[in-house]
């Protein structure tokens, strides 16, 4: 290589490294200003609620009803209230006469929260009440074996 070559070569590469420092130089104190905005979710999503009574209902008595919930939301729900629907009973026992039974108004514990994500395998407890069964003088043998649904809502 040529003693000329090298010079210019030299003197490109001192060049080049002058220019780049002005660049980085010109970017590390450059100023500006600017907004950012972020809207939150307006919510939307569902919880699933069961109402788990327990075992034994019997002419003039009443068994307890546990009301759990679980979410499939990314984001914790805190419920204010839970209400009872129309009761039913399954369609194999019809001649049930369904009026024989009450629901009691559930009974929210204290700061009832669904976490995220959960199933209906590890559901928390929101709420309890109660289910009678009223003695009638009419038979009720009809209603042995069946199965009550307790329809709830929640807000």
């Amino acid at each position: 290589m040529r003693k000329s070559t090298k010079i210019s070569a030299v003197v490109a590469g001192v060049a080049m490294t002058v220019a780049t420092g002005g660049v980085a130089y010109a970017y590390w104190t450059t100023t500006g200003q600017g907004t950012g905005d972020a809207t939150a979710s307006s919510g939307g999503g569902t919880i699933t609620l069961y109402s788990v009574p327990g075992a034994g209902l019997s002419p003039a008595g009443q068994v307890a009803v546990v009301y759990k919930a679980s979410s499939a939301l990314s984001y914790s729900t805190k419920l204010t209230s839970i209400t009872v629907g129309t009761l039913s009973v399954d369609a194999g026992h019809s001649t049930c006469n369904i009026a024989d039974f009450t629901a009691s108004a559930p009974t929210l514990v204290a700061n009832p929260t669904v976490p995220a994500n959960t199933t209906q395998a590890n559901a928390v407890t929101v709420a309890n009440g109660t289910l009678s069964m009223a003695d009638t003088t009419a038979d009720q043998s009809a209603c042995k074996g069946a199965v009550i649904t307790i329809p709830v809502t929640s807000s």
